[in-house]
């Protein structure tokens, strides 16, 4: 199986094992280096039993979605769980979100973190797909590109390759293809921009946060890529996600001085001087869910 697991010691923190989804061009690991950095370590030091999934890097939301569906019912069977708490991050909260609708009954919680949720929260996507559109020699070039850069990161991670889709990603994470993907899976969604969602539906627990700071580190160099996605996305965002656009379920808080990348603890750890350690929010998250009884 694809999935990853980082063995709990002690007591488990929560009733139900933690699984963790990452983003656009993530992994699990990559030369001992987690996508979600020094986090499931962190976990399993307060007795979690934590799994980390593989998704293709680059691919549609259902696609994606279909492949976390399998990787969870590969940890049920593996663990003896009746369910799972997924923790998401980016478009990973789309696959999430995906998965809770089609095997609710397998699913406690689904937190997203830096998701694009509502329609306009990732203007990135829609700005490529306008600009670069498939078909066109630049709209082709930057396909070859980021195919095979997801390609690589595949080949890095260590595990068999999954199917990697650069247009489906595309439509994908468009106004129109994010639009159809809320009416299709609008479980725990706002009824009214940078609103709350429903907390609680279909058995499901639904919680959302994200960062609202584009430049936190000046020694953190993926920062300045983060600025200039900033230009398109707006300051009102964590350089990839808007603030309002994140939000999904319960609000756990929408404006962390984080960015994207800091949302995951990347890069290597260099986050604000005077924000909140992410590994310490993922930690009081998996508290939060804890005392929830998940």
């Amino acid at each position: 199986m694809f999935v990853s697991q980082v063995l709990a010691s002690g007591y488990t923190s929560t009733k139900f094992p933690i699984v963790l989804v990452h983003g656009f061009m993530g992994f699990d690991e990559v030369s001992g280096i987690d996508y979600f950095y020094r986090i499931p370590e962190s976990l399993k030091r307060s007795g979690a039993s934590v799994y980390v999934v593989k998704l293709s890097a680059l691919n549609g939301n259902e696609a994606r979605g279909e492949q976390l569906v399998e990787q969870v019912e590969a940890v049920l069977a593996f663990s003896g769980a009746n369910k799972v708490n997924l923790i998401a991050h980016s478009q990973g909260g789309l696959a999430a979100r995906y998965a809770a609708s089609v095997i609710p009954q397998h699913v406690a919680s689904v937190t997203a973190i830096g998701t694009p949720n509502e329609v306009t929260g990732f203007p990135l996507g829609e700005w490529v797909a306008q600009d670069f559109p498939p078909g066109t020699v630049e709209g082709n070039l930057a396909a070859l590109a980021v195919t095979a850069l997801a390609q690589l990161v595949d080949s890095f991670s260590g595990v068999p390759h999954q199917p990697q889709a650069y247009t489906d990603f595309l439509n994908s994470m468009s106004v129109t293809g994010l639009t159809q993907f809320n009416s299709d899976y609008p479980q725990a969604l706002p009824n009214a921009y940078c609103h709350q969602g429903a907390p609680f539906v279909d058995g499901v627990h639904y919680y959302s946060w994200s960062g609202a700071k584009v430049v936190t580190n000046l020694f953190d160099i993926s920062d300045y890529a983060l600025a200039v996605a900033a230009e398109v996305t707006g300051s009102d965002s964590d350089g990839l996600v808007t603030r309002c656009g994140s939000h999904l379920g319960y609000v756990v808080r929408d404006n962390y001085p984080m960015n994207h990348l800091d949302e995951i603890n990347h890069l290597f750890g260099f986050y604000g001087l005077f924000s909140a350690n992410p590994v310490a929010v993922y930690r009081s998250h998996v508290n939060r869910l804890k005392n929830s009884g998940l």
